[in-house]
C-alpha cells in the first residue's frame, strides 16, 4: 500500500509542505522542538532548523519516534510562557535529557509522582494485556 507521502510528492500543491524549515527560519514565532536524541530521522530534521535563532531543541534520552518526554509531563509544558521555556532550554541547551529528571524539575513532587504513578500503572496494564 502507497503511503500518502510517496503518493502526494509529485503534487505541487501538497509537496510543498515536505520541508518547512525555509518557512520556519522566517517565522517570528519562536519554536520549542522535543525530539528523541538517539532517532536519526528525528535528529536529522532537527539538524535542519537547529541553526536558527527562533527555535530551542529539547534532546531526550530516547530512541523511538513517539517516544520524548513522559505522558503526563506535556500538560505542564505544553501552558508555560515563553520566558520558562527560554530559561528551562537555557539549562537543557546541549545536553541530552532523562524523562523522569525532567518531570521533577518542570511539576512539584507531587505532581511528578502522580505522573509517575499513572505511567507505571500503564505500563502494567499493558503488559498483562499481552
Amino acid at each position: 500500500m502507497e503511503s500518502v507521502i510517496e503518493r502526494e510528492k509529485t503534487c505541487e500543491t501538497a509537496n510543498r509542505y515536505y520541508n518547512i524549515s525555509a518557512l520556519i527560519k522566517k517565522s517570528s514565532c519562536q519554536f520549542f522542538y522535543f525530539y528523541p536524541a538517539f532517532h536519526e530521522g528525528d535528529r536529522e530534521q532537527f539538524n535542519y532548523i537547529a541553526d536558527s535563532i527562533n527555535v530551542c531543541g529539547f534532546a531526550y534520552k530516547q530512541k523511538n519516534h513517539a517516544a520524548n518526554m513522559l505522558a503526563g509531563n506535556m500538560r505542564y509544558i505544553i501552558c508555560r510562557n515563553k520566558e520558562y521555556m527560554m530559561q528551562l532550554n537555557t539549562v537543557y541547551k546541549d545536553k541530552i535529557i532523562n524523562p523522569v529528571e525532567f518531570l521533577f524539575r518542570t511539576t512539584s513532587l507531587a505532581a511528578a509522582c502522580n505522573v509517575l504513578w499513572k505511567e507505571a500503572e500503564a505500563f502494567f496494564k499493558r503488559k498483562i494485556k499481552r
